[in-house]
């Protein structure tokens, strides 16, 4: 999967990486606020791609109380193997 980092608005997204191991998968990374004037919770739609640029799947996952500053960490749990992920993309619901 492409690991660069991932800018999505005042946020930064790094070390992303895709776990999968019969049939279960799990999306992890860490996220950076750099905007000292908010410190929100983020609901996200991910969708994951793979080499084709082809949609393998969506999902939402929430990252409460990012700070100004602070790095956090996430993970979501899938339940389909998507080993065969390359690149994602983020947008707020």
């Amino acid at each position: 999967m492409n690991m660069e980092n991932y800018i999505y608005h005042d946020y930064i997204f790094t070390d992303m990486l895709v776990l999968s191991s019969q049939n279960l998968s799990e999306f992890q990374g860490y996220v950076v606020n750099n905007n000292p004037n908010t410190d929100k919770d983020l609901r996200l739609k991910i969708t994951l791609y793979n080499k084709e640029n082809k949609k393998i799947y969506s999902f939402t996952i929430e990252i409460y109380n990012v700070k100004f500053g602070e790095r956090r960490d996430f993970f979501s749990e899938i339940t389909k193997d998507v080993s065969s992920a390359y690149s994602f993309e983020l947008e707020e619901y």
